[in-house]
């Protein structure tokens, strides 16, 4: 796509001669794009700084015309930039590139409403642990170049936790961020607590965040989740739902009321009906909730038989609450990923989560998805998977485990493609229909 600035101001950015988008200094847009092309394009606003997207538009007169006609081109001054589209109108900003380097990769990415207490996410996130392995296991430099191309992206949460290479990846992440002078991020972090900790779960808490912002060089924790599964009686490492609000409730709220931490989080695993009990005690500002194509339970009902955990619409009473929602297992561990190979970085398959009894199960029921590529609903399976996860309107940010700068803008792209069509999902629901009844 190039840029052209015009003498009165305007920016125009055009993909091909035909789909023109134009960028202007106040509200006053000029609609060219055609119609029929409107999953390519937005118009958006250049105001103080930043880009906010609006609604899509039709011209056909002037669509086309525009580059045929050389005297409309002649002595614009072509400047470098690149602005690709999600496909439905979004309300979202990202950062103005100031520097030659970062006009060629900016972009703009929805952003959302995230949470209680007025946070705003970018709908995909930089996960950061260690399925996809980039921030564990992977070269230095590549992890300071992903972290990079998110931030020009318009990426502002990233998700960690010492869990991630015992502590390596909130170190890895804080190095990237110091270095690239990072502003305006937002950053979350968990706390798993072990059984022998449970004794003094205040303790066990503070001293677990403590050591998470020291090596993030943060002083306080944007999100920081409990990490634990939710049981209703406990047992093992999981935690029961009375030991979660009348034990650790109070040791994130004396945490919170110090400055440590902004928004109390949890992942949303365990018993079902403990994590609905969780949501309705109303403490917690979000969730980290196990939503992907194989296991869609946590936003829809699922028919009897389905070979998967039902979480009951877990996502439907986290909005009514007023929590935010992080999709997480989007790719099902990888299984989504369209391939069996994983990169060098990655972690081995990992075990199901919510969803097959086994990896290899997960694998199987994929493949059933590919006539999602094949009738051209995506252009291929992470993609369809991503853009499944966030059609839903609960979800306020996605993450994507990465082992590489690739794997980041493969997501990317996905997210700016927006939700799956109607046609779409209900092409999931088809394909899935053959499930119940296989075994969980």
């Amino acid at each position: 796509m190039r840029v052209y600035n015009l003498s009165h101001g305007c920016l125009l950015a055009a993909k091909r001669p035909q789909s023109l988008t134009v960028f202007q200094p106040n509200n006053a847009y000029m609609p060219l794009c055609k119609p029929d092309r409107h999953d390519d394009l937005h118009i958006a606003c250049q105001m103080s700084g930043r880009v906010a997207t609006d609604t899509h538009c039709g011209r056909r007169d002037l669509a086309g015309r525009f580059f045929s006609d050389p005297e409309m081109a002649r002595g614009w001054k072509p400047v470098v930039g690149y602005f690709p589209c999600p496909g439905a109108p979004a309300a979202g900003t990202a950062r103005w590139p100031t520097s030659d380097g970062a006009r060629e990769k900016a972009m703009v990415i929805e952003t959302r409403r995230f949470g209680p207490n007025g946070m705003s996410t970018s709908l995909l996130g930089f996960g950061c642990g260690g399925v996809g392995g980039l921030m564990v296991r992977g070269a230095v430099a590549d992890q300071e170049r992903a972290i990079a191309r998110a931030l020009e992206a318009g990426i502002n949460y990233f998700d960690t936790a010492v869990q991630y290479g015992n502590g390596a990846s909130e170190q890895n992440l804080g190095n990237a961020l110091r270095r690239l002078k990072a502003k305006d991020v937002l950053v979350g972090t968990k706390v798993r607590l072990r059984s022998d900790e449970f004794g003094n779960i205040a303790a066990a808490v503070t001293a677990s965040l403590e050591g998470s912002l020291r090596r993030l060089q943060r002083d306080q924790a944007d999100i920081f989740y409990l990490h634990n599964e939710v049981t209703l009686h406990g047992g093992g490492e999981n935690l029961s739902v009375s030991q979660v609000l009348e034990e650790v409730v109070p040791a994130f709220q004396a945490l919170q009321a110090a400055g440590k931490l902004r928004l109390p989080g949890w992942t949303a695993v365990g018993e079902t009906e403990a994590l609905h009990r969780i949501v309705d005690a109303g403490f917690f500002g979000a969730a980290q909730v196990i939503y992907n194509m194989l296991n869609p339970s946590a936003g829809a009902a699922l028919p009897a038989g389905y070979p998967a955990q039902d979480y009951g619409r877990l996502l439907d009473r986290m909005r009514e609450a007023g929590m935010g929602a992080v999709g997480i297992r989007v790719l099902a561990g990888g299984a989504l990923s369209g391939s069996t190979q994983r990169h060098p970085v990655a972690s081995p398959p990992p075990e199901p989560m919510g969803s097959g009894r086994s990896y290899e199960d997960d694998l199987s029921r994929a493949a059933r998805l590919m006539p999602l590529v094949e009738e051209g609903f995506a252009a291929s399976l992470p993609e369809a998977a991503i853009r499944f996860v966030i059609s839903h309107p609960a979800m306020g940010t996605v993450l994507v485990g990465m082992a590489s700068v690739e794997e980041f803008e493969t997501a990317l792209e996905a997210v700016l493609k927006g939700p799956l069509p109607r046609e779409a999902l209900q092409r999931v629901a088809e394909l899935t229909a053959g499930f119940p009844g296989e075994g969980h």
